[in-house]
């Protein structure tokens, strides 16, 4: 098993639950901008997608979001979200 890998949503702090505790109580929810993820280990997020914009969740460990550097572009543990008003 590896080291937990810190998991971002650039410029936004979200609430967030762990899947295996669902449904999850709103006086429960965590409200974080980072969130460090364990080999194996899944999360479930929500956020108001109130300021238009392309947003990114991203993995903080390069070699996560380069695929080992195998490839010169990102790629791996990067997500986008974009919101059009």
């Amino acid at each position: 098993m590896g080291t937990p890998a810190p998991r971002q949503a650039v410029n936004q702090a979200i609430p967030v639950r762990p899947t295996v505790q669902l449904p999850y109580k709103d006086s429960k929810r965590l409200k974080r901008n980072t969130i460090n993820v364990a080999p194996g280990e899944t999360w479930n997020i929500e956020f108001l997608a109130n300021n238009p914009g392309n947003w990114v969740f991203h993995c903080h460990k390069p070699h996560h979001t380069t695929n080992m550097h195998s490839i010169k572009d990102m790629g791996g543990m990067l997500t986008m979200v974009r919101y059009a008003k």
